[in-house]
């Protein structure tokens, strides 16, 4: 167990790995793909907040050939609206990269041919907001409060190869760092995805 005065150490690769694998559908049955989150979470530990350009954070993951590649093969359209001006957060950069990695993993997953998935960004009073947004086969409303919770899987109807695992991960991740997230979806209408972090004021 990390004591107080231990630095946080954390690995991208290894969350970015798992993000692969999931995007993929090799992460196995239930079993196996719980295991490999449970040893995820043991190897996060949240930084100290520094300045975080946001846009530029995002931008390196949109970028991935990765995803580029998959949506590609899957006829899909990704498009990003992020206007020039963002003011900074209190944050870190990897965290952020970890929490849009997972997301937009997911979007482009549970996505039919043809769909489109988005990635927007804007600033809202104290807030900068980050939201995914596709137009995927959506979430059941009775479903939604509970898709944070550790291991929780959707029903049947979402289930690919891939588990769709990590929103437990990634909503830790955005309240350790002072945000909130939520979600808001209808099945078969595609589902928004919101994060808001505070914006840093001198």
């Amino acid at each position: 167990m990390m004591t107080r005065d231990e630095k946080p150490v954390y690995s991208e690769s290894r969350w970015q790995t798992v993000a692969e694998l999931s995007l993929r559908g090799e992460l196995g049955c239930e079993h196996e793909a719980s295991e490999r989150v449970a040893e995820i979470l043991m190897s996060i530990h949240i930084p100290d907040r520094v300045l975080v350009e946001a846009k530029q954070a995002v931008a390196k993951v949109i970028e991935k050939e990765m995803y580029n590649m998959v949506a590609d093969q899957a006829r899909l359209t990704l498009k990003s609206e992020i206007p020039h001006g963002m003011p900074p957060v209190l944050g870190d950069v990897t965290c952020l990269r970890r929490v849009l990695d997972n997301l937009l993993s997911n979007a482009i997953k549970f996505t039919p041919s043809g769909g489109v998935v988005t990635i927007q960004m804007y600033h809202s009073g104290a807030s900068l907001v980050l939201k995914v947004k596709d137009t995927g086969i959506g979430i059941p409303a009775e479903e939604q409060k509970r898709i944070f919770d550790r291991f929780y899987q959707v029903d049947r109807k979402r289930r690919h190869r891939g588990m769709g695992l990590g929103l437990a991960l990634v909503k830790e991740l955005v309240e350790s760092l002072g945000g909130q997230i939520s979600v808001e979806s209808e099945s078969g209408q595609g589902s928004t995805f919101t994060v808001t972090m505070p914006v840093h004021t001198q």
